[in-house]
């Protein structure tokens, strides 16, 4: 959603809106963070990869670097 209608893709808007809308939806699904669950926590993961992307100039970047200058961390971590 958040690619489709938002023309500005700069930093501070794209992280303003992870962190409002996107991240609070991941945090409720924390229960799949167990071992057996490898998939499921993939797909949570490709959904914060996907936004570090979104941001002007940080497709080139890897993910490790991206998160960096953006000031997240790791779904794991949270």
């Amino acid at each position: 959603m958040i690619r489709m209608t938002i023309v500005i893709r700069d930093k501070d808007t794209i992280l303003r809106l992870y962190k409002s809308l996107v991240r609070p939806q991941l945090e409720y699904c924390i229960q799949v963070w167990s071992p057996y669950r490898k998939q499921d926590m993939e797909k949570l993961k490709k959904v914060q990869r996907r936004t570090t992307k979104m941001i002007q100039g940080y497709k080139d970047l890897s993910y490790k670097e991206r998160l960096i200058r953006c000031g997240l961390t790791t779904l794991e971590k949270r």
